[in-house]
């Protein structure tokens, strides 16, 4: 399986990963038709697609298909997926204690040194501070299929469920929180973390494989069973 190279920093990695893709080749171009009133446009190339437009803009969105993914994919189903994956993890992050809390009992007191963020731009995995390495959008876009990017629409829809499920009773007042509403509570945070999880292994075939926390923690959540 291929993977991204580790980096210094998260701008070197970006540019690296964007010099490194292939770009589309232009039609090949036939003889020079023979002078008439109105030169017949081509409609098609060679191989019977559609002329590219080989312009800047459109040039950097379109990527060439990829060994783990063979054909063409919608440019923006990915770069969608990609924003999907981004909130799968920051959520991660913003729920990572509360999530241990529930399935071990106790906060996250040791911490770990390997960890992942994201923004716009990539998915960075971070060791004590460091940007080690970066999946930018293209290289994720580039190696992930089509049936890939309808997985993480799906799962990260039912994240957003569960999410507002559990929003809704944590906003409820203190004294209206009795044990049945706090077993809800837990439940929906464990399969917010179940559908999270779901969701980054994605990034396996992205070059990145969760780490030793992150795997404990996913294994825990799935094989969670409430009291």
């Amino acid at each position: 399986m291929e993977q991204d190279s580790p980096v210094a920093t998260s701008t070197s990695s970006t540019t690296e990963e964007k010099e490194s893709t292939p770009k589309p080749n232009p039609p090949q171009k036939g003889a020079e038709p023979k002078p008439v009133a109105s030169p017949p446009s081509q409609s098609t190339t060679p191989d019977g697609l559609p002329p590219k437009d080989n312009s800047p803009s459109n040039a950097e969105a379109t990527d060439a298909p990829d060994a783990h993914s063979p054909g063409r994919k919608n440019v923006s189903d990915g770069s969608e997926a990609f924003d999907r994956m981004i909130r799968a993890i920051k959520m991660l992050n913003e729920f990572e204690n509360l999530i241990l809390d529930i399935i071990k009992g106790q906060s996250d007191t040791e911490g770990h040194s390997n960890r992942i963020t994201g923004d716009s731009e990539g998915i960075y995995v971070m060791l004590k501070g460091t940007v080690i390495r970066v999946i930018n959008r293209a290289h994720f876009e580039r190696k992930l299929k089509t049936e890939d990017f309808s997985r993480i629409k799906t799962f990260e829809q039912s994240l957003q469920l569960h999410y507002e499920e559990w929003d809704q009773l944590d906003k409820l007042p203190d004294e209206l929180k009795n044990a049945e509403t706090k077993k809800k509570l837990s439940q929906s945070v464990v399969l917010m973390a179940q559908y999270i999880f779901r969701i980054t292994k994605s990034l396996e075939k992205a070059g990145y494989h969760l780490d030793d926390h992150y795997k404990r923690m996913r294994d825990a959540v799935e094989g969670y069973r409430p009291d």
